[in-house]
């Protein structure tokens, strides 16, 4: 968790070359097939048309093609189709899962109000809501559709959204912030600008439950329910279903947003956030990147900047980082690791960090401080000669940088590393590292190797998103099953989109 800084999780760049030792495989690419969808969240009264008869609905109930649902008064759903695209139906809404394929979904409409974030789709696919006033189209976006007999109101909160009236087959484009009514018995209007009020409603709640963010110490269902609220505000995100390493399926997620800082009541910070939803297990992982000021509009113009290689230096005048957290968890194990204090020195704009964390933890018990590193004086250390080591909480015995590092030192002496990953060699903490296909495959360093274009120095992005990355953490006072684990899946595609990866 430290040596390496392989730390959040798939520092996809470092992991390629650090660790070409890997068995990898390719990826295979799979044709269109029939799309999985269930129901995440049931709320009072909802039921589910199948095969001609309505039930009641329940939560993780499976839907198919032709299914049905609607809601009564007071009742909700949200519906979590294969890709992470959701659907939430408010009360009195009724909807049909017409097309259920891959990159092919439509669904209908007759009346209520659904909010819909839908993933980026490949080129070809589409996304289709259907009413009987109107249709609208999507690639990748955040809307709102009010379905009437006559009308329909659609909202756009982020992408772009393409509305087609049904009887004239007249169009327009909605763009962020924008709405339209289109009504069957008026021409269909220009899209107007939402009114600051109209975003508040949007934004408000989203932000207020954000004090509810995904964090350490909650449960399956409060890291579900949080993450539903955080992904609303979501500038990037990502999934997909694949095989792990061990041959299981992980429904995996991924979202970046950039919550309000409490310390310093600045959006000065964004915050990753990989859920892995497995048949018998739940696991996930954030990474927190605070700033030394508010962040640009443009996100980009920061994670462009982030350096991998955490507590060494970068050299960095305007936007630096002032802390890189980050936490993996099944719910009840969980690791966590980070830098704080973060400065720059001298004239080169160095980035050095005064203290150092890595600690494991289980619910109810008091944390285990693996490693860390303090200033020997004050803050703000010019140099990592300036800290000393702690190991398993011992402040009685202080190490040096030098003796911690230096061969023959504590980490030569306590420290196992393989072509797997490393650990403890007392048996108290290990970490194992796979890169994988969609089906779960291996691949070989010769395959793998493709991955960098060594005459452009660069990474290539279509070899690069043939992998997973999966980390498994274990230590020996891990209670969560009997393997003892926190297993995560990331995938490579957000890095890169968010521009924390650089690759052409």
């Amino acid at each position: 968790m430290f040596k390496n800084s392989f730390k959040l999780l798939c520092r996809c760049v470092a992991i390629l070359f650090l660790l070409f030792t890997l068995h990898l495989t390719l990826y295979t690419v799979t044709s269109a097939a029939p799309f999985s969808a269930k129901i995440s969240l049931v709320t009072g009264a909802v039921e589910v048309k199948v095969a001609g008869v309505w039930k009641k609905a329940e939560k993780n109930m499976t839907l198919s093609e032709k299914d049905e649902i609607r809601t009564g008064q007071g009742g909700r759903a949200v519906i979590l189709l294969e890709d992470g695209s959701r659907m939430t139906l408010d009360e009195n809404s009724s909807l049909a899962l017409s097309e259920l394929q891959e990159n092919n979904v439509q669904v209908a409409m007759s009346a209520g109000t659904m909010k819909a974030q839908v993933k980026k789709m490949s080129t070809g696919g589409k996304f289709q809501v259907g009413t009987p006033a109107s249709v609208c189209a999507v690639r990748g976006t955040s809307f709102k559709v009010k379905a009437k007999e006559k009308e329909t109101e659609i909202e756009c909160y982020r992408g772009s959204v393409n509305v087609i009236k049904s009887e004239t087959l007249e169009e327009t484009m909605l763009s962020r912030w924008q709405k339209i009514l289109v009504s069957q018995e008026q021409p269909l209007s220009k899209p107007a600008m939402m009114s600051k009020e109209e975003k508040t409603l949007v934004l408000a709640p989203a932000k207020t439950e954000l004090s509810q963010e995904v964090r350490m110490g909650m449960s399956r269902e409060a890291v579900q329910a949080a993450a539903a609220q955080e992904i609303k505000l979501a500038e990037y995100q990502q999934g997909k279903s694949l095989i792990d390493a061990f041959g299981k399926r992980v429904r995996l997620e991924e979202y970046i947003v950039r919550p309000l800082n409490p310390t310093t009541n600045e959006y000065d910070r964004f915050k990753m956030v990989v859920l892995n939803e497995r048949e018998n297990r739940f696991d996930y992982f954030t990474w927190t990147a605070t700033f030394n000021k508010k962040l640009p509009a443009d996100l980009m113009e920061v994670t462009s900047k982030v350096a991998w290689n955490l507590g060494d230096t970068q050299s960095q005048s305007d936007y630096f980082l002032k802390a890189n957290e980050s936490a993996a968890s099944n719910t009840v194990d969980k690791v966590e690791w980070g830098f704080t204090g973060g400065h720059l020195i001298g004239l080169n704009n160095t980035l050095l960090f005064d203290n150092y964390y890595f600690r494991l933890g289980t619910k109810g018990m008091a944390d285990k401080e693996k490693i860390s590193y303090e200033p020997k004086l004050g803050s703000n250390i010019q140099s990592l000669d300036d800290v000393y080591y702690y190991v398993n909480g011992d402040r009685n015995t202080p190490i040096t940088d030098t003796d911690f590092w230096k061969s023959g030192s504590w980490w030569d002496s306590n420290i196992v590393t393989t072509s797997r990953g490393y650990s403890f060699k007392d048996g108290s903490y290990k970490e194992e590292y796979y890169i994988i296909d969609d089906n779960g495959k291996e691949a070989t360093t010769e395959e793998f190797s493709k991955v960098w274009d060594s005459s452009a120095q660069k990474l290539k992005k279509d070899e690069l998103l043939k992998w997973n990355f999966e980390n498994v953490f274990t230590a020996s006072n891990f209670f969560a099953g009997p393997d003892k684990k926190i297993d995560l899946v990331v995938e490579p595609k957000i890095f890169i989109d968010a521009g924390i990866i650089q690759a052409k």
